[in-house]
């Protein structure tokens, strides 16, 4: 389940938003494409 800010944002979403500097929208597709390496490295 994921966590919501007032914002209405995923508190990982808010996190890699401070620490890169991103925008929400880059830091949305940043931690999807995270999540879809971490999947295609555990599928070798």
């Amino acid at each position: 389940m994921l966590r919501l800010r007032s914002s209405g944002l995923p508190v990982g979403v808010i996190k890699v938003m401070r620490e890169k500097g991103f925008d929400r929208h880059t830091a949305s597709a940043y931690l999807i494409a995270l999540k879809g390496l971490e999947v295609i490295k555990n599928n070798e």
